[in-house]
């Protein structure tokens, strides 16, 4: 999740709004996980790529 969230701009801006609510840096990056796996179910579910 971490190399997504450098990878991908919409998941470092997400990481990042979670580290500046006073998540701790492992929970954040647990959000931006579970974000992660909602994106890739969406993208099973409906047959589209993956858009940055």
């Amino acid at each position: 999740t971490k190399f997504v969230c450098k990878w991908d701009e919409s998941f470092g801006a997400y990481l990042s709004k979670k580290i500046s609510e006073g998540k701790h840096y492992n929970v954040a990056v647990g959000h931006a996980a579970k974000k992660l796996i909602r994106t890739i179910y969406r993208m099973e579910l409906t047959g589209e790529a993956y858009r940055k």
